[in-house]
């Protein structure tokens, strides 16, 4: 919907402001795949990095209350995601990785990788 649609982390911004507190794992993880998208951009680098110096730590705050209810493939393109973001949140990726720990049978092939290039990204 709504979040594959948009062009610049403003406009993500502004729809993650709109629907705070309401956004579920998916949109959570969308969110954060598609801020990665938006930076990768060669055409708006400005705002894309004003938009995303508010997006992602708001994003991050979403996801803290999530952490619990992530199914594997929302966790492993949230780990991806947060790799590719260079974010280094600690307490983060501990509460990430010991969700997905006891869950790693659940994970496919592709879902590992990304988790452990994460890991080794970041961590």
């Amino acid at each position: 919907g709504q979040l594959c649609a948009v062009t610049s982390c403003s406009e993500l911004l502004d729809i993650v402001h709109k629907h705070q507190g309401k956004l579920n794992p998916i949109h959570v993880s969308a969110a954060l795949s598609r801020t990665v998208r938006l930076l990768r951009k060669r055409r708006e680098p400005l705002d894309a990095r004003v938009g995303s110096s508010q997006l992602v730590p708001l994003l991050v705050n979403e996801l803290r209350g999530l952490i619990r209810v992530l199914q594997p493939r929302a966790i492993a393109s949230v780990l991806h995601a947060l790799g590719a973001l260079d974010a280094r949140d600690r307490d983060l990726l501990t509460a990430l990785a010991s969700v997905a720990e006891p869950r790693l049978h659940e994970f496919t092939a592709q879902g590992l990788s990304n988790m452990l290039w994460a890991f080794a990204r970041v961590g």
